[in-house]
């Protein structure tokens, strides 16, 4: 396996030059012998075959469906700069932020699919990471993304002065608590500040939720259930609850209305599978799970 290192364009890190236009310079950038050139990364050493061999390659692997943009709820817009004119060493910026361990930059919905449009206005390459899913990339400096980007990533590469526009959906994981990261992969661009996070807060299309949500007050047994389950409904039950039951992938499964302090349900019609369990009443909203 080798590294290509002479074939990358000025603007990415390894390139002969680190900046698009071939100026500006890296502190220890030059003294690195590897950069710009060919060398060998790893050499595979193939011996005898073993008792059970994988001969054949499949002809198909598994399916994955792009998401429609017309799906998407709303569209993120996310600038790269940098603290100094034109500087390649940074520190960057999104959104003209540092990061902030007490800054939440936006939340979003479980089930909820996005548009994120990420231009670098640095004259730098940013490789930009998200964490808790995996997107598509829709478009890259204009263009349609080539085979090798067609696939599901986590990882984008940000050419320098271009825009890269990635759609994605958010349907496996939530915490109202714990959020998210994106941020440049280059370890000194993240350690300087180019990251941000974000929180994956409850259930729905994607709108945004002024609702307080307390993920630990919601009781829900037997859990894993077969048959029946009862959900003990928090807070003094003055008005109506509203309880909502949705898939892994965000489909509501469920709705009903209650002013009752327990609720049982017949999880009989449900397919196996994790399902996630939504109770609002007067403003607040608390979520649990439930495996069936």
């Amino acid at each position: 396996m080798y590294s290509f290192g002479s074939e990358l364009p000025n603007g990415i890190y390894g390139a002969s030059n680190p900046g698009t236009m071939g100026m500006g310079t890296i502190a220890g950038y030059s003294s690195n012998a590897l950069n710009g050139k060919n060398f060998r990364l790893l050499r595979f050493i193939v011996k005898s075959q073993t008792g059970l061999p994988v001969i054949t390659i499949p002809s198909e692997l598994t399916t994955r469906i792009k998401p429609d943009v017309s799906q998407s709820a709303l569209t993120r817009s996310f600038t790269l700069t940098s603290t100094g004119m034109m500087s390649i060493s940074g520190p960057f910026l999104i959104n003209s932020h540092a990061f902030s361990m007490e800054r939440i930059d936006f939340s979003t919905n479980l089930g909820a699919t996005e548009i994120w449009q990420i231009s670098n206005q640095t004259p730098i390459a940013h490789p930009f990471h998200i964490h808790g899913l995996q997107f598509y990339v829709l478009d890259s400096g204009g263009s349609s993304p080539t085979q090798s980007l067609q696939g599901r990533k986590d990882v984008i590469l940000i050419p320098a002065m271009q825009t890269v526009r990635l759609i994605m959906r958010f349907d496996d994981f939530f915490d109202s608590l714990t959020p998210y990261m994106f941020h440049c992969h280059m370890l000194s661009h993240e350690d300087d500040g180019m990251m941000g996070q974000f929180l994956v807060t409850g259930i729905g299309a994607g709108k945004e939720t002024n609702t307080s949500v307390e993920e630990t007050q919601l009781s829900i047994y037997p859990n894993p259930v077969t048959e029946y389950f009862t959900i003990g409904i928090p807070g003094e039950n003055f008005s109506p609850s509203e309880i909502d039951i949705v898939n892994s992938v965000g489909q509501l499964i469920q709705h009903r209305k209650t002013s009752l302090s327990y609720v049982k349900v017949d999880a009989t019609s449900l397919t196996p599978g994790m399902y996630y369990i939504r109770v609002s009443n007067q403003g607040k909203t608390w979520l649990g799970k439930l495996i069936r």
